[in-house]
């Protein structure tokens, strides 16, 4: 049987799919491959023949590898790194699971450029070209064309190509967003903000979920009622001001719970209803996205989706060494599943 070209590119082949083409036992095969005595010269040719027709090549050794990746680059923006506690138990993790594999990662830090022309090689990496990029919450389309560009391995963590492009590793924001709506939803709330940012996909998905999540429950979505939308403000620093003069309009429709795109946006908000005479959970719920380590120790305790920023760190160092042992295999897009942590900011509606 004939297989198509275009299949054998998208493909993996596997010892298995050569036993299926020749009939002949996986051990067979093997000594075949390896070029061990005990096999006929007939189904030495025979395996020949599967190799060539399905487009079969052999798993480089681990420490081949290893030694093609040993010079790892992470970029990721300044602001992203700096007391960033989300990136910052991803990059541990990155860094941890490499050394296990004896992989040296070398983290660069950026500075936003909304001039693409400053995007060069020495922006991007201080010391050369890497062996292979690790992209930490990047969705800049230049840097990505830039990494593109140099064609070596490359992971994006927490972003999203939609060029699709990299392999990427991320939280399931749109079910996340969908798993904390349903949250109030399930504790009589009908009336909920989602305070969010729609300038990158990662933070949008949310709102996708949350938006999901009040159809499903017969609530029809309007952005002027149920978004507040934070633009480029620095999540850390939100308009408290702005959000109050909001909430105030929007109360009117007797708001009682909000879906945040962050713990630190949650935190600010418990902040600024406190200072306004609103008590949390009591008048209002407040559920957030992320676990950070403080969510548990605020008061009170926040509600939040924990995402789980190990995995995601060991996760990507597997990816690289997969994509530099396949470089032509499909892109791959991983969802890391996000659990829901109920702590003392969201409580049943009051009637």
């Amino acid at each position: 049987m004939k297989i198509k070209e275009t299949e054998t590119k998208s493909k993996i082949v596997r010892l298995k799919d050569i036993a299926t083409l020749t009939g002949l036992s996986l051990a067979t095969i093997s000594k075949a491959l390896n070029e061990k005595s005990g096999v006929s010269s007939i189904n030495r040719a025979k395996v020949q023949n599967a190799v060539t027709e399905l487009g079969f090549r052999r798993l480089p050794s681990s420490k081949l590898i290893k030694s093609s990746l040993i010079n790892i680059s992470v970029i990721t923006y300044s602001f992203s790194a700096f007391g960033n506690t989300f990136y910052e138990k991803i990059l541990r993790a990155m860094i941890e699971e490499g050394q296990k594999h004896d992989l040296i990662i070398d983290v660069n830090l950026l500075e936003m450029s909304e001039n693409a022309g400053e995007i060069t090689e020495k922006y991007l990496f201080r010391n050369g070209i890497p062996k292979a990029v690790i992209m930490l919450g990047i969705d800049d389309l230049a840097v990505l064309d830039k990494i593109a560009a140099i064609n070596c391995p490359a992971i994006l963590v927490n972003g999203i190509d939609p060029l699709m492009r990299f392999d990427s590793v991320s939280p399931d924001y749109y079910l996340g967003g969908f798993l904390a709506t349903k949250h109030l939803l399930d504790l009589g709330h009908r009336d909920i903000i989602h305070i969010g940012a729609k300038r990158r996909i990662t933070l949008d998905l949310r709102r996708q979920g949350f938006v999901s999540a009040l159809n499903y429950a017969g609530i029809i979505y309007n952005p002027d009622s149920h978004l507040i939308d934070i633009g480029h403000q620095d999540m850390s620093n939100i308009d408290k001001q702005a959000i109050m003069q909001k909430l105030t309009q929007k109360n009117k429709n007797k708001v009682t719970a909000f879906f945040t795109v962050s713990d630190t946006v949650a935190m600010s908000l418990i902040s600024t209803l406190s200072n306004n005479g609103f008590s949390v959970p009591d008048d209002i719920s407040v559920i957030g996205f992320d676990d950070l380590s403080v969510s548990a120790y605020c008061v009170p305790a926040l509600t939040t989706l924990h995402s789980k920023r190990t995995i995601m760190g060991k996760k990507v160092i597997h990816m690289l060494l997969e994509r530099a042992a396949y470089p032509e295999k499909e892109v791959c897009r991983v969802n890391i599943g996000v659990d829901l942590v109920e702590r003392d900011s969201t409580a049943i509606i009051h009637s």
